[in-house]
């Protein structure tokens, strides 16, 4: 259950600041004279990486609270 509800917590919070990450950083970057991009592929690992911590983390938690 807590697993659950902490996984669609996380996703709404990802589906509200990664596209929002993504504009604040492409308006930041137009200020820079060597223009470079961001790729939403960044986002995606780095919300891929975090189920893993997660997935980890709970797997920790039941193996060591079981009785």
């Amino acid at each position: 259950m807590f697993n659950r509800r902490y996984l669609y917590i996380l996703l709404g919070c990802f589906a509200v600041a990664a596209p929002l990450g993504y504009l604040v950083g492409v308006h930041w970057l137009e200020g820079f004279a060597v223009r470079t991009s961001i790729s939403p592929l960044l986002f995606l690992v780095s919300f891929s990486y975090r189920l893993t911590v997660f997935k980890n983390w709970v797997r920790r938690f039941e193996r060591t609270n079981s009785c």
